[in-house]
């Protein structure tokens, strides 16, 4: 039952999983029956305390059932209890661990390989090799110390089992990338913490967000503008700003109405540059990015991105009423 009252919300993100075909809802309506598959497509069943006190289900061929915490589904289910027999398995080399602070750095940055090992035995050994700008690894080799690495790339790492060498996990990879420049930026609206995207530098990281936005790497402010100040740490000649959104209609993020540039060289007094507007339909259901370019000739310390939220949902949106999200990624300064 924590499952059932816990990982299911009436919000946009109200379900844990990928609904797809309606199995994570199919999940709920088992689980609340006091019955679910652990396994899909295996013939065997799970069953826990009905979430209901009583159920009444109708069957397709017109029969009619009665769940009650005494009568337990199973009982009508036709379900018989079996001795579970263990199977034959082989031993299974873990992967290792890639760790970082953060997968963007300005002038380096330390990495650390951790193998997965019980305590007090080191019985699995971590490789790795490195594929950076400047240094191309041919081989692996034992991890001993972390990883200093200076310019973007991939570290690569796999597991050896110290007692059968001929047994090694599968290969991992870690993405790094050196921040493309020295900017640092002050955010005057507030993200959802669900949205972060590292914190305020993870608009100047150099990592851009995909469709797939639950990843993590855009940040989401709901109900209100997003505004934001960047420092360029001294007054520069700039020809193009450009920021990159994200829309998914169906999830409540939605394109911004317009997004304003502006200058300054006190970070006080600005001068407004370019007002771009949106040209992606609301009512689009696929996943769409968009960057909200514009070509600018100015001189300037301090740049203000402000972008304006599309507000209330409309009636003939699924969630009518509700706050829309502006989510954005990389800020580009030229």
């Amino acid at each position: 039952n924590y499952v059932l009252d816990n990982f299911y919300k009436n919000t946009p993100d109200g379900l844990i999983g990928n609904e797809d075909c309606g199995q994570m809802s199919a999940w709920y309506v088992l689980g609340s029956l006091g019955m679910y598959a652990v396994t899909p497509g295996n013939p065997e069943w799970t069953t826990i305390k009905p979430y209901f006190s009583k159920v009444k289900v109708k069957l397709e061929d017109g029969t009619k059932l009665k769940i009650t915490e005494d009568e337990p589904a199973s009982r009508y289910a036709g379900l018989k209890k079996v001795q579970q027999q263990k199977p034959p398995y082989h031993n299974i080399v873990p992967v290792p661990v890639i760790e970082s602070d953060k997968k963007s750095f300005r002038e380096s940055g330390s990495v650390t390989v951790r193998a997965f090992n019980v305590p007090r035995q080191l019985r699995y050994l971590p490789m790795y090799k490195v594929e950076t700008g400047d240094r191309k690894d041919i081989g692996f080799s034992l991890y001993k110390a972390p990883i200093n690495i200076t310019s973007s790339g991939k570290i690569y790492a796999f597991s050896v089992d110290s007692e059968d060498g001929m047994k090694t996990s599968d290969t991992i990879v870690a993405t790094y990338v050196k921040k493309p420049n020295d900017y640092t930026i002050s955010l005057q609206s507030t993200y959802n913490p669900q949205y972060h995207a590292g914190g305020p530098e993870g608009l100047l990281d150099g990592i851009y967000g995909t469709d797939n936005w639950r990843k993590g790497d855009w940040q989401g402010y709901q109900g209100q503008d997003f505004e934001a100040v960047v420092d360029l740490g001294k007054i520069k000649a700039i020809k193009n700003i450009s920021t990159d959104f994200l829309q998914d209609s169906r999830s409540w993020i939605l394109m911004p109405a317009k997004v304003e540039y502006s200058s300054s060289e006190d970070g006080i007094h600005f001068t407004q540059l370019k007002s771009v507007g949106n040209t992606i339909d609301p009512h689009l259901s696929e996943t769409v990015i968009k960057d909200f370019p514009a070509d600018v000739n100015a001189k300037a310390r301090y740049i203000k991105v402000k972008a304006y939220n599309f507000g209330t949902l409309p009636p003939w949106h699924q969630g009518a009423g509700g706050q829309a999200f502006i989510f954005v990624d990389e800020i580009r300064i030229e």
